[in-house]
């Protein structure tokens, strides 16, 4: 049994994705916005430990482009290099 989810919806905090414009225009798409979420961000070890103990053996996670081109033709390696830390972390 998997696990998946969609990086805005969990991550949070997240202010360069077009999701979070959407979510603060007059005319909005979304009921509310979705704030700090669950920090997923900076909690996913937690989280990850959580899936395992309920039981899941498989997650797939997404990648907020935004935090990776912050701005059009701006790239943050510090977080391109972190991802594949990320999936070394799974219990």
């Amino acid at each position: 049994m998997g696990y998946c989810y969609r990086a805005h919806q969990v991550e949070g905090g997240n202010f360069n994705s077009d999701c979070w414009l959407l979510e603060h225009t007059p005319t909005r798409l979304f009921r509310e916005p979705s704030g700090d979420a669950c920090d997923h961000y900076h909690r996913y070890r937690e989280d990850i430990a959580m899936l395992a103990r309920l039981g899941f053996n498989s997650y797939r996670f997404s990648v907020e482009w935004a935090r990776v081109e912050p701005e059009d033709g701006e790239f943050s390696f510090s977080r391109i290099g972190a991802l594949p830390a990320h999936a070394g972390d799974v219990p």
